[in-house]
C-alpha cells in the first residue's frame, strides 16, 4: 500500500512539473514579418520566462527589445547543415529605428532584472546592409545580470556588451565574438565588454570563460576603475586592433589560462599621441597595467595600493 502511495506522490510531482515547465516557456515559431520576435513577448499576456527560437531561421528586429523582468531567450540545436537560430536588426523602409546610444538587440531597464541568451547567433549588421547595431545588449538599471552562453556575436561596430547602470553582472560563456568594427575614424573604439565605473555603469562580477574574441577593433575587455569579481579564463583573443584588457583598470581581475594572439595590432597612427594615448612611453606590452589614483566616487572601492589583479598561465 505504501509503495502504491509513493508511486501516486510521484506521478503527481513529475506532471505537477512538467506542467509548470509548459507555462513558463513560449515556442516561438519563425515568422516572416519583421518585429515578430519583439511583438511575442512584449504581447505575452501570460510573461513566460523561456522564449524558445526555431533553429535555422532569422528573426529580424526593427527596434531594440527593452527588457523589465526576467526573460530567457534560447534557440534550438541546431542540426547538420543547419544555423543557429538567428537575432538580426532590420530598417523600416530603409531606415534605421534602433533609439539610444548604444544602439543594442537588447537593453536592460528593470531593476534586478535578468536577460540570458543562449545557443543563439546575434547579428549586428542589418539584413539590407543599411547599418550596423553598435551592440547586442546594454543594461541601464540597478542590479541587472546578462547571461549570454553558447551564442556567436558578431558584425557589432562598438561596444557588444556594455552597462550603464550599476552592480551589473555579466557572463559570457561558451561563445564567440567576432567581426567587430568601429564608428568610421574611431581606430580603437569597441570591443566585448565595456563597464566599470568612471563614465560608464559599475560591475559587480564579470565572467568570461571558455570564450573566443576575433578580429576586433579597440580593447576586448574595458573595466575603467573595477568589478567586485572578475574572471577570464580558458579564452582566446586573436586580431585584436589593441590589447585583451585595457591598461588602467582591471581591479579585482583574475586573467588566465587564455591564448592571446596578435593583439595590439593597429600599427602606428596619430591617434597614439594626438587623442586616444593608447601608446605609453617606453612602449606598451601585450599584457601591461597603469597606475591608477585613489578612488573618489562612493561606488569606487578598490585600493589603488593593493589592486588585487592576478594574470596566471597565459600564452
Amino acid at each position: 500500500m505504501k509503495n502504491k502511495y509513493l508511486f501516486y506522490i510521484l506521478l503527481y510531482i513529475v506532471f505537477h512539473t512538467q506542467t509548470i515547465i509548459a507555462q513558463d516557456t513560449l515556442f516561438v515559431s519563425w515568422s516572416p514579418e519583421s518585429g515578430y520576435l519583439n511583438s511575442t513577448i512584449i504581447n505575452d499576456t501570460e510573461q513566460h520566462d523561456v522564449y524558445v527560437l526555431e533553429a535555422n531561421k532569422v528573426y529580424y528586429q526593427t527596434n531594440q527589445l527593452v527588457v523589465e523582468r526576467d526573460i530567457s531567450i534560447i534557440g534550438q540545436y541546431p542540426v547538420d547543415d543547419e544555423h543557429p537560430a538567428t537575432i538580426q536588426a532590420t530598417s523600416v523602409d530603409g531606415n534605421m529605428n534602433f533609439t539610444g546610444w548604444p544602439q543594442v538587440n537588447f537593453e536592460l531597464n528593470g531593476d534586478g532584472s535578468v536577460l540570458k541568451l543562449q545557443n543563439l547567433l546575434l547579428n549586428g549588421a542589418a539584413s539590407g546592409g543599411e547599418f550596423s547595431l553598435g551592440g547586442a545588449v546594454v543594461a541601464r538599471g540597478t542590479d541587472e545580470e546578462i547571461i549570454i552562453d553558447r551564442c556567436i556575436l558578431s558584425n557589432y561596430n562598438g561596444l557588444n556588451i556594455s552597462t550603464l547602470g550599476s552592480n551589473t553582472d555579466i557572463h559570457f560563456t561558451n561563445s564567440v565574438a567576432k567581426s567587430s568594427s568601429s564608428n568610421q575614424g574611431q581606430q580603437f573604439f569597441g570591443g566585448l565588454v565595456w563597464g566599470g565605473g568612471a563614465w560608464m555603469g559599475t560591475i559587480d562580477t564579470l565572467i568570461i570563460q571558455n570564450s573566443s574574441v576575433l578580429n576586433m577593433i579597440g580593447e576586448a575587455v574595458v573595466i575603467y576603475e573595477e568589478v567586485k569579481y572578475g574572471l577570464i579564463d580558458q579564452c582566446t583573443f586573436a586580431n585584436i586592433s589593441l590589447s585583451t584588457v585595457w591598461y588602467r583598470g582591471q581591479n579585482n581581475l583574475t586573467f588566465k589560462n587564455n591564448l592571446i594572439v596578435n593583439t595590439r595590432s593597429h600599427g602606428q597612427s596619430v591617434y597614439d599621441v594626438n587623442n586616444w594615448g593608447v601608446s605609453i612611453p617606453g612602449g606598451n606590452g601585450v599584457m601591461s597595467i597603469l597606475t591608477q589614483n585613489a578612488p573618489t566616487g562612493e561606488n569606487q572601492t578598490y585600493d589603488h595600493l593593493n589592486r588585487n589583479i592576478h594574470w596566471h598561465n597565459n600564452v
